[in-house]
């Protein structure tokens, strides 16, 4: 079975530096600057992806820690607006076998996630739901688990080197995302 990971995969997410994509506008948007928003997904923001703290309650930590008076609910309607640029030339691959998706992410996006790909994979396996993140094993022995099916059987595509070598130590087969065309090859010849 296929598990794919989102972000840097089946969603455009980052630019060739590594930056968001969706983040070169807020400052124009919102006002917000770069180095908040930096500030927002570093540190405290892992107590969401793991399901343990609210998005809102974070942001306006944040927000307040350096007096900004912005709505956090405006930030995060932003955020999951301009954050969700589907990979087009992606999704008929995710019909062409059964697929997973195994993601991490906090509630309000994976909520946005689970909605968009319902019919177009058997799960959706987030780390808020889980309470554990990639590349930790435990979130992989969570899939197998739930999947009922052996490591050997499953194979992650994703594009973060640390969670292939963690499913590769798992048993998983692995494709290093970087390319629609190089996952296509991949494809054939699994």
């Amino acid at each position: 079975m296929l598990i794919w990971d989102v972000d840097g995969v089946l969603l455009r997410t980052f630019d060739h530096d590594g930056g968001f994509i969706w983040s070169k506008t807020i400052k124009d948007d919102l006002g917000l600057p770069r180095a908040v928003v930096e500030d927002i997904f570093h540190g405290a923001w892992k107590d969401a992806l793991l399901g343990r703290a609210k998005e809102e309650r974070l942001v306006g930590n944040i927000f307040a820690r350096h007096g900004l008076s912005l709505d956090p609910s405006d930030f995060l309607n932003y955020w999951l607006a301009k954050d969700f640029t589907p990979q087009e030339d992606l999704l008929p691959l995710l019909s062409s076998q059964p697929s997973c998706i195994a993601t991490n992410q906090t509630p309000l996006r994976a909520n946005k996630i689970k909605a968009f790909f319902a019919d177009k994979v058997c799960r959706v396996f987030t780390s808020c739901d889980m309470g554990v993140m990639k590349p930790d094993p435990a979130y992989f022995v969570h899939i197998e688990r739930e999947l009922a099916l052996p490591a050997s059987s499953l194979t992650l595509i994703d594009d973060t080197i640390d969670n292939i070598d963690a499913a590769q130590k798992r048993g998983w087969e692995t494709h290093a995302y970087t390319t629609p065309k190089s996952l296509r090859l991949f494809l054939q010849n699994a």
